[in-house]
Protein backbone atom coordinates (compact mmCIF):
# COMPACT_ATOMS: atom_id res chain seq x y z
CA UNK A 1 0.00 0.00 0.00
CA UNK A 2 2.79 2.22 0.98
CA UNK A 3 4.78 1.45 -2.24
CA UNK A 4 1.24 3.00 -4.10
CA UNK A 5 0.83 6.05 -2.61
CA UNK A 6 4.78 7.01 -2.91
CA UNK A 7 4.18 5.98 -6.77
CA UNK A 8 0.83 7.97 -7.34
CA UNK A 9 2.73 10.67 -5.57
CA UNK A 10 6.08 10.22 -8.05
CA UNK A 11 3.60 10.37 -10.92
CA UNK A 12 1.77 13.30 -9.65
CA UNK A 13 4.91 15.19 -9.31
CA UNK A 14 6.11 14.42 -13.01
CA UNK A 15 3.02 15.49 -14.25
CA UNK A 16 3.18 18.42 -12.41
CA UNK A 17 6.54 19.10 -13.31
CA UNK A 18 6.25 17.98 -16.92
CA UNK A 19 3.01 20.67 -17.16
CA UNK A 20 4.90 23.39 -15.94
CA UNK A 21 8.06 23.14 -18.67
CA UNK A 22 5.07 23.09 -21.35
CA UNK A 23 6.25 26.03 -23.40
CA UNK A 24 4.29 25.86 -26.67
CA UNK A 25 1.67 22.88 -27.82
CA UNK A 26 2.67 21.36 -30.70
CA UNK A 27 0.79 22.36 -34.21
CA UNK A 28 -0.19 18.93 -34.33
CA UNK A 29 -3.62 18.68 -33.68
CA UNK A 30 -3.83 14.85 -33.05
CA UNK A 31 -1.04 15.64 -30.41
CA UNK A 32 -2.61 18.61 -28.49
CA UNK A 33 -5.22 16.51 -26.78
CA UNK A 34 -2.47 14.69 -24.69
CA UNK A 35 0.20 18.07 -24.14
CA UNK A 36 -3.45 19.75 -22.84
CA UNK A 37 -4.12 17.12 -20.72
CA UNK A 38 -0.45 16.35 -19.19
CA UNK A 39 -0.17 20.62 -18.83
CA UNK A 40 -3.61 20.94 -16.84
CA UNK A 41 -2.10 17.67 -14.41
CA UNK A 42 -4.14 17.88 -11.42
CA UNK A 43 -4.75 21.45 -11.27
CA UNK A 44 -8.97 21.16 -11.87
CA UNK A 45 -11.43 21.10 -9.28
CA UNK A 46 -13.38 18.31 -9.50
CA UNK A 47 -16.50 19.66 -10.95
CA UNK A 48 -14.10 21.17 -13.94
CA UNK A 49 -13.09 17.78 -14.70
CA UNK A 50 -16.19 16.97 -16.22
CA UNK A 51 -15.82 20.40 -18.45
CA UNK A 52 -12.38 19.20 -19.47
CA UNK A 53 -13.72 15.75 -20.47
CA UNK A 54 -16.69 17.25 -22.57
CA UNK A 55 -13.87 19.86 -24.28
CA UNK A 56 -11.71 17.56 -25.56
CA UNK A 57 -14.48 15.70 -27.15
CA UNK A 58 -15.69 19.34 -28.71
CA UNK A 59 -12.29 19.71 -29.58
CA UNK A 60 -12.15 16.52 -32.14
CA UNK A 61 -15.36 17.56 -33.65
CA UNK A 62 -14.29 20.94 -34.69
CA UNK A 63 -12.74 21.15 -38.36
CA UNK A 64 -8.62 21.12 -38.49
CA UNK A 65 -8.54 25.15 -38.77
CA UNK A 66 -10.57 25.46 -36.04
CA UNK A 67 -8.55 22.81 -33.83
CA UNK A 68 -5.48 24.98 -35.17
CA UNK A 69 -6.92 28.37 -33.86
CA UNK A 70 -7.51 26.83 -30.53
CA UNK A 71 -3.83 25.84 -30.35
CA UNK A 72 -3.02 29.27 -31.87
CA UNK A 73 -4.80 30.84 -28.85
CA UNK A 74 -3.47 27.92 -26.04
CA UNK A 75 -0.01 28.92 -27.68
CA UNK A 76 -0.49 32.88 -26.77
CA UNK A 77 -1.83 32.01 -23.26
CA UNK A 78 1.10 30.14 -22.42
CA UNK A 79 3.17 33.18 -23.60
CA UNK A 80 0.66 35.14 -20.75
CA UNK A 81 1.68 32.48 -18.41
CA UNK A 82 -2.14 31.36 -17.69
CA UNK A 83 -3.03 28.45 -15.68
CA UNK A 84 -5.35 25.81 -16.26
CA UNK A 85 -7.53 27.40 -14.02
CA UNK A 86 -8.96 29.62 -14.13
CA UNK A 87 -7.62 30.45 -17.50
CA UNK A 88 -7.82 27.44 -19.98
CA UNK A 89 -10.89 26.02 -18.04
CA UNK A 90 -12.48 29.07 -18.45
CA UNK A 91 -11.50 29.50 -22.27
CA UNK A 92 -12.47 25.80 -23.00
CA UNK A 93 -15.83 26.60 -21.19
CA UNK A 94 -16.27 29.38 -23.90
CA UNK A 95 -15.62 27.30 -26.64
CA UNK A 96 -17.85 24.97 -26.18
CA UNK A 97 -20.48 27.43 -25.27
CA UNK A 98 -19.96 28.65 -28.66
CA UNK A 99 -19.60 25.57 -30.77
CA UNK A 100 -22.15 23.01 -28.45
CA UNK A 101 -24.89 25.43 -27.57
CA UNK A 102 -24.75 26.87 -31.12
CA UNK A 103 -23.86 30.48 -30.45
CA UNK A 104 -21.60 30.90 -32.64
CA UNK A 105 -23.81 33.63 -34.19
CA UNK A 106 -22.91 35.76 -31.12
CA UNK A 107 -19.64 36.47 -33.58
CA UNK A 108 -17.45 33.43 -32.50
CA UNK A 109 -15.00 34.88 -35.47
CA UNK A 110 -15.03 38.19 -33.91
CA UNK A 111 -14.79 37.12 -30.50
CA UNK A 112 -11.77 34.78 -32.03
CA UNK A 113 -9.62 37.97 -33.21
CA UNK A 114 -10.64 40.09 -30.24
CA UNK A 115 -9.14 37.50 -28.04
CA UNK A 116 -6.40 37.07 -30.09
CA UNK A 117 -5.32 40.77 -30.46
CA UNK A 118 -5.73 41.57 -26.48
CA UNK A 119 -3.71 38.40 -26.14
CA UNK A 120 -0.45 39.51 -28.42
CA UNK A 121 -0.44 43.18 -26.57
CA UNK A 122 2.20 43.65 -24.00
CA UNK A 123 -0.05 45.13 -21.42
CA UNK A 124 -2.36 41.65 -21.48
CA UNK A 125 -2.10 41.33 -17.74
CA UNK A 126 -3.58 37.88 -15.92
CA UNK A 127 -5.90 39.84 -14.23
CA UNK A 128 -6.88 41.20 -17.79
CA UNK A 129 -7.11 38.30 -19.66
CA UNK A 130 -9.37 36.67 -16.59
CA UNK A 131 -12.00 39.86 -16.58
CA UNK A 132 -12.38 39.42 -20.32
CA UNK A 133 -12.49 35.78 -19.72
CA UNK A 134 -14.91 35.74 -17.17
CA UNK A 135 -16.99 38.28 -18.92
CA UNK A 136 -17.39 36.44 -22.24
CA UNK A 137 -18.34 33.11 -20.34
CA UNK A 138 -20.79 35.15 -18.26
CA UNK A 139 -22.68 36.71 -21.01
CA UNK A 140 -22.66 33.10 -23.43
CA UNK A 141 -23.31 30.57 -20.33
CA UNK A 142 -26.09 33.18 -19.11
CA UNK A 143 -26.20 36.49 -20.17
CA UNK A 144 -24.58 37.99 -17.30
CA UNK A 145 -22.87 41.45 -17.27
CA UNK A 146 -21.38 41.88 -14.02
CA UNK A 147 -21.90 39.52 -11.08
CA UNK A 148 -20.70 40.03 -7.52
CA UNK A 149 -21.64 38.38 -4.15
CA UNK A 150 -24.64 40.26 -3.79
CA UNK A 151 -25.14 42.02 -7.07
CA UNK A 152 -25.75 40.48 -10.97
CA UNK A 153 -26.22 42.31 -13.91
CA UNK A 154 -28.30 40.17 -17.29
CA UNK A 155 -29.57 41.14 -20.53
CA UNK A 156 -32.72 39.92 -20.87
CA UNK A 157 -32.04 38.15 -23.67
CA UNK A 158 -29.46 37.09 -25.94
CA UNK A 159 -28.86 39.71 -28.51
CA UNK A 160 -25.76 40.71 -28.10
CA UNK A 161 -22.61 40.66 -30.59
CA UNK A 162 -18.83 40.61 -29.99
CA UNK A 163 -17.27 43.14 -32.04
CA UNK A 164 -13.58 43.17 -32.69
CA UNK A 165 -11.99 46.62 -34.53
CA UNK A 166 -9.36 47.60 -32.05
CA UNK A 167 -10.52 46.16 -29.77
CA UNK A 168 -13.32 43.37 -28.19
CA UNK A 169 -16.55 44.74 -27.44
CA UNK A 170 -20.02 43.45 -27.05
CA UNK A 171 -22.85 45.55 -28.59
CA UNK A 172 -26.45 45.36 -27.65
CA UNK A 173 -29.64 46.86 -29.55
CA UNK A 174 -32.60 47.68 -27.45
CA UNK A 175 -32.68 44.90 -24.97
CA UNK A 176 -33.48 45.07 -21.51
CA UNK A 177 -30.70 44.87 -18.79
CA UNK A 178 -31.72 44.28 -15.36
CA UNK A 179 -29.56 44.62 -12.17
CA UNK A 180 -30.68 41.79 -9.19
CA UNK A 181 -30.03 42.63 -5.44
CA UNK A 182 -31.16 40.78 -3.11
CA UNK A 183 -35.16 40.21 -3.87
CA UNK A 184 -35.06 43.57 -5.55
CA UNK A 185 -34.20 44.45 -9.03
CA UNK A 186 -34.27 47.14 -11.27
CA UNK A 187 -34.86 47.45 -15.02
CA UNK A 188 -33.29 49.51 -18.08
CA UNK A 189 -35.39 48.97 -20.62
CA UNK A 190 -34.89 49.50 -24.55
CA UNK A 191 -31.20 49.69 -23.68
CA UNK A 192 -28.63 50.29 -26.79
CA UNK A 193 -24.71 50.44 -26.81
CA UNK A 194 -21.89 48.08 -26.15
CA UNK A 195 -19.56 47.32 -23.17
CA UNK A 196 -16.02 46.97 -23.05
CA UNK A 197 -14.97 43.85 -20.95
CA UNK A 198 -11.57 45.63 -20.05
CA UNK A 199 -13.24 48.96 -18.44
Amino acid sequence: MKKAIISLYLLLLVNLVYAQSIREFTSDTGQYVNELSLFTGAHLESSEISDFQRFLVVYDSLSYEQQLEIIEVSNLMLKRRCRPRPHFIKYQRIMMEFFTEHKTSHGYDEWLEGFTLFLKRNDASLAAIDQLLTLSLGLLNENTLYRSNSIAWRVSTPTFQFHSDEKLTVSFDDVIIACYFDRDFIQIKSATGYIDPLE
